[in-house]
């Protein structure tokens, strides 16, 4: 799991973001962070393979390991969360793009927020499987 400085740092950036979806996350390697971004509106197009829906935006899953060697990638882990206008954290489960793009480059842990507040791990088997669904809001008992 994340620390606590890690979540602060991710939780942060998130908080910078203009965007609607206020989506950070952040790459770390043990305690030591080497990335935190944002999501952003400009197009990945050299990641278009993952997305069926035509020209992607830079979700901050992606964003984060731009131009990152793959063997350093494959030693990290990663947040990604998600927050409200009153900065409560929200579900960031990574698209099933993202998942894929993730589980190929070789990411040691993906982390996430989710609608409840809890910070989940990503189970990289059900993409596998092909059984991998994004959390809805309509899914969360309240």
């Amino acid at each position: 799991m994340p620390s606590q400085i890690i979540l602060k740092n991710a939780i942060k950036k998130a908080n910078t973001n203009n965007n609607e979806a206020r989506i950070s996350a952040c790459l770390y390697k043990g305690g030591s962070i080497l990335r935190v971004v944002c999501n952003e509106n400009r197009t990945l197009t050299y990641r278009r393979k993952y997305f069926a829906h035509g020209i992607p935006t830079r979700h901050a899953e992606m964003n984060v390991i731009h131009g990152i060697p793959r063997d350093v990638i494959s030693k990290c882990s990663m947040l990604v969360v998600r927050i409200d206008k009153k900065g409560n954290l929200k579900s960031a489960k990574p698209c099933i793009a993202c998942a894929t793009a993730l589980y190929d480059s070789g990411i040691k842990k993906v982390f996430y927020s989710n609608y409840s507040g809890e910070i989940l791990k990503l189970d990289f088997n059900e993409l596998v499987n092909g059984h991998y669904t994004k959390e809805h809001f309509h899914q969360i008992a309240r």
